[in-house]
């Protein structure tokens, strides 16, 4: 890779990373807060049937919006729109404010931007890579999207653990402001003809 090329992709990765550990955190520390604080199975696969709904309604058409416009803004709006929403469910919690209505209504948002961010960031990787260097790139992508799957939900049990769901709220919200600022670093020309006149 060339020295843009490898600093694109550097950030490109970074951003993914944050943003699926982000996601993995609150998925794993808001069920275990419903548990705690109800004691009611029903009400923790309730909040599970929630956060999945909304990826197999829109999973169909993401890939669809990914194709008509540009997918860096996807990428940043996505991320910075998920900050707010983890930001905004620690104010409410700062101010006894949380309740599982709250906390559904959120989980129904953030996991409707999870899955528009999955399908615009995993469709950019030909337009920020060249073709040799393609099978390179989605090794490393797939590394690090395991490594997110699987590191997300310990550090979301963890810090829930140890510090309440509260702080967890708060270091989500500043990681995904974070990831969508470095995002606007990365230097990205849509391939796509069809998405000239929306970037």
């Amino acid at each position: 890779m060339d020295r843009r090329t490898n600093r694109n992709f550097r950030i490109f990765t970074t951003g993914r990373m944050v943003s699926l550990l982000g996601s993995g955190i609150q998925n794993i520390a808001i069920p275990l807060y419903i548990l705690r604080t109800t004691g009611s199975g029903l009400m923790m696969g309730t909040y599970v049937l929630v956060q999945i709904l909304p990826q197999i309604f829109l999973m169909p058409i993401s890939g669809v919006l990914g194709d008509h416009f540009n997918r860096k803004k996807i990428m940043v709006v996505t991320d910075l729109l998920s900050g707010m929403v983890s930001l905004g469910l620690a104010a409410a919690m700062v101010m006894g404010e949380l309740s599982l209505t709250v906390i559904f209504v959120a989980q129904i948002v953030l996991s409707s931007l999870l899955c528009l961010f999955e399908a615009a960031t995993s469709a950019m990787i030909p337009e920020i890579l060249d073709k040799d260097e393609l099978l390179k790139g989605n090794s490393i992508l797939g590394s690090v999207d395991s490594m997110a799957y699987i590191a997300g939900p310990i550090l979301g049990a963890s810090l829930f653990g140890l510090f309440g769901l509260q702080l967890v709220f708060f270091i989500d919200g500043l990681s995904f402001v974070f990831s969508a600022c470095s995002e606007l670093l990365i230097h990205y020309v849509p391939q796509n003809k069809s998405t000239s006149k929306l970037n």
